[in-house]
């Protein structure tokens, strides 16, 4: 007469009620989430605000070389028509210097276009991430046309992140204020 015997035993080594800690730890850990998210955006906004800028500065840069140059060209034109003139006597001394003067300011401008567009240039590579000696072409047949810029604008975006990144702070540190008090 040996009976079946069985057994059954139930343990639970969870506390099944902790207190909402679990549940404010999910809170905090989505607010990180949504901070680091948060974050992420405004970096990539900042990133291509940069890119965006520096793009159009070194367009600028470009057209404005073209326009010194051009204007040089024709300095240089003008003063070798005065400079004749002069030798033959139809023009004073004054008239043969100012023209002279015009036309080396006008190299001088064209030295200085070159070198700002060299900088737009190397700022323009490092802002999309190249080496600024890299030997890129850009395409010149792009023409940015900006509205005139609207500081409000990105004070208000800048202001918008803030915000929400201070609001999303706050939350954590609420959270993490009353899950002390709760172990305590």
């Amino acid at each position: 007469d040996t009976a079946a015997v069985s057994s059954t035993s139930l343990s639970l080594t969870e506390n099944l009620y902790d207190n909402g800690e679990s549940l404010t730890k999910n809170q905090i850990a989505h607010y990180k989430y949504e901070l680091a998210s948060l974050q992420f955006q405004n970096v990539k906004a900042q990133v291509l605000s940069a890119v965006v800028l520096a793009y159009y500065r070194f367009n600028i840069s470009t057209q404005n070389l073209k326009f010194t140059t051009k204007n040089y060209e024709e300095l240089e034109r003008l003063a070798d028509l005065v400079s004749r003139q002069f030798y033959q006597g139809m023009k004073t001394r004054k008239d043969f210097l100012s023209f002279k003067t015009r036309a080396q300011r006008g190299r001088l401008d064209v030295i200085t276009a070159e070198k700002v567009l060299r900088t737009q240039r190397s700022t323009l590579l490092t802002a999309i991430g190249l080496n600024a000696d890299s030997n890129v072409q850009f395409d010149e047949s792009l023409k940015p046309v900006l509205p005139k810029k609207d500081l409000s604008l990105d004070l208000k975006i800048e202001g918008l992140y803030e915000s929400r990144t201070l609001e999303l702070q706050r939350k954590m540190s609420e959270l993490e204020i009353d899950l002390a008090r709760r172990r305590y």
